[in-house]
């Protein structure tokens, strides 16, 4: 079995006045590879809570560089998203002046041209000039409450892998998030009462925060993904359960702190 690491990213930000609006959204666009170009992915995780917004932000595809950071920003008066874009790209940190615009279920990330007014700082030049053309539509992402009737399928499911995982009934006590025909749970197993666990490394790590990700296959099956505990080092070590690597959501691991 091949291990792999995960950090899971917690943003905290400041306290501030809640509104309708409150809640993270998923936004993304891909463009596919075309003339000995790879494909080029764009993904923004947003909340928007009264004058302020935040979130993250990723560029790049797997074959290029790639940058990833946090988005601070206001909202104007007229709706304008006006943000701050502090990313890393190969080591180097560096920020970026952005508008955006919500319209429904597609946030339009502004482009317009931008000059240097430090280092690794990038603004717009005149922002009165910037158009609303690159739209990234929403990624539907839902978080059911784990005793709610919508994730007792889900709940069935995940049970059923980590009991085979570690050779006894479990319980679980924790969070699922749904998107795109992947569940993931994360939180707490605990032996079922009467249940003695089998499996050497899950007795020695019950207590520890847990993770697994399963995936529906063509028959609407669940497959078990991938699985680990959260190590003393705040990582979670993963592990696949076949040699054939896939990439989960991205909305399933991102974490950021509404306020």
């Amino acid at each position: 079995m091949k291990i792999t690491q995960l950090i899971l990213l917690t943003l905290g930000l400041a306290s501030i006045q809640a509104n309708a609006q409150d809640g993270v959204r998923y936004f993304q666009l891909i463009t596919p590879a075309a003339n000995d170009e790879p494909q080029y992915e764009e993904a923004v995780a947003l909340w928007v809570s009264g004058e302020a917004a935040g979130g993250t932000q990723f560029n790049g595809s797997a074959e290029t560089h790639s940058a990833y950071g946090n988005l601070t920003a206001v909202v104007r008066p007229d709706g304008i998203i006006h943000a701050t874009w502090n990313y890393d790209i190969e080591g180097s940190e560096q920020s970026e002046e952005q508008l955006l615009k919500l319209d429904g279920d597609t946030l339009y990330i502004g482009s317009g041209e931008l000059e240097e007014r430090g280092p690794g700082q990038m603004v717009l030049k005149d922002p009165a000039k910037v158009v609303f053309e690159k739209a990234l539509k929403e990624v539907e992402m839902s978080e059911p409450a784990i005793d709610s009737e919508e994730a007792a399928p889900l709940v069935t499911a995940v049970k059923e892998a980590v009991s085979k995982l570690a050779g006894a009934p479990v319980n679980l006590d924790g969070g699922l998030r749904l998107t795109q025909g992947w569940v993931r749970f994360l939180g707490f197993i605990s032996p079922a009462e009467g249940a003695e666990v089998k499996n050497e490394a899950f007795a020695g790590s019950i207590g520890d925060e847990f993770q697994i990700l399963l995936k529906q296959d063509e028959d609407k099956k669940w497959k078990l993904i991938r699985h680990g505990f959260r190590g003393a080092e705040g990582y979670f070590e993963l592990e696949e359960a076949s040699e054939e690597y896939e990439t989960a959501p991205w909305p399933l691991e991102e974490e950021l702190f509404v306020p």
